[in-house]
């Protein structure tokens, strides 16, 4: 699959007009906030991002902690579409390891924030 056909299914997945917020495919190197870019590279090689849909873009990493990276756009892309389809699925459809990794995810989530508070708290910043 290329990331036309990738953009097509997302729109036909979530809707016209909210399809730019779950997927972008970046030319040129500056991934945007949305739910998960791709970024091509000029070895052919493609990364991935994500975002939080405001200001926050991080890669995306695999469960050994190492950012993603597809030998083509292809291998991206149907990597891309399995994430997108996870995401939009019910909390019941998720596989066990898909589950770990959200609740891990939730977890680090509630630690900074706990850490933001207390800096806050102490600091006033």
């Amino acid at each position: 699959m290329d990331h036309h056909e990738l953009q097509s299914r997302v729109r036909d997945l979530v809707s016209v007009e909210f399809a730019p917020y779950m997927f972008a495919w970046v030319e040129d190197s500056q991934p945007s906030s949305v739910f998960l870019s791709l970024i091509p590279h000029d070895d052919g090689t493609v990364t991935a991002t994500r975002g939080d849909l405001r200001d926050k873009i991080e890669p995306w990493l695999d469960e050994d902690g190492t950012p993603v990276r597809f030998p083509d756009e292809s291998a991206a892309c149907d990597w891309a579409w399995r994430e997108i389809q996870a995401a939009r699925a019910l909390p019941d459809a998720q596989s066990a390891a898909e589950r770990a990794r959200t609740l891990a995810n939730g977890e680090q989530k509630r630690v900074q924030w706990e850490e933001r508070l207390r800096r806050w708290e102490r600091d006033g910043t």
